[in-house]
C-alpha cells in the first residue's frame, strides 16, 4: 500500500498544472516554429499518412506527492506518405533532435529536468514513429 500512495496526485489546482505547461512549452515554442511542428490534431490516427510531417503533444503526466515532483510528456509523431516525403521529415526531425541539448540546458537553468532516449539513426529511419521527451519538476 505504501508503493500505491507514492501515486496519489498532488494537491495542484489546475492553474498550477498549466503554469508549468505553459512555462515548458515557451521553451520548446521556438523549435515547435523553427522546424514546424505541429499540435497533433485529434483527428489524426497512428496509421493516418494523408498528412506527412512532425507532430507534437505536450501534457502533465503524472504527479508523485511523496518527492513533490510533477512530470510532463513531450510526444514528436512522425508521419509520411511516401519514401520523399519520409526523407525530408526525417532530416527534419534530426535537425530537431540535434538541437535538444539546447533544450534541455534552457529548462535545467530554470529547475526543470528533461531526458529522452538515444537514437540510432539507421535503425530510427527504418521505422520512424514516435519520440518522447520527458520533462520533471520538483515543487
Amino acid at each position: 500500500m505504501k508503493y500505491l500512495k507514492k501515486f496519489e496526485d498532488l494537491d495542484l489546482a489546475k492553474e498550477d498544472i498549466q503554469f508549468h505547461l505553459d512555462e515548458v512549452k515557451s521553451i520548446f515554442q521556438e523549435y515547435i516554429d523553427e522546424y514546424d511542428i505541429e499540435l497533433i490534431p485529434d483527428d489524426l490516427d497512428e496509421d493516418d499518412n494523408s498528412r506527412p510531417g512532425l507532430y507534437y503533444n505536450l501534457y502533465s503526466s503524472w504527479t508523485d506527492s511523496k518527492r513533490k515532483q510533477i512530470g510532463f510528456e513531450l510526444p514528436i509523431y512522425i508521419y509520411w506518405d511516401g519514401e520523399f516525403s519520409k526523407s525530408l521529415v526525417i532530416n527534419r526531425f534530426y535537425d530537431f533532435y540535434d538541437k535538444l541539448e539546447n533544450m534541455k540546458s534552457r529548462l535545467e537553468s530554470i529547475g526543470y529536468n528533461m531526458r529522452y532516449d538515444g537514437v540510432d539513426k539507421e535503425e530510427f529511419s527504418e521505422d520512424p514513429g514516435e519520440f518522447c521527451i520527458k520533462i520533471s519538476y520538483f515543487l
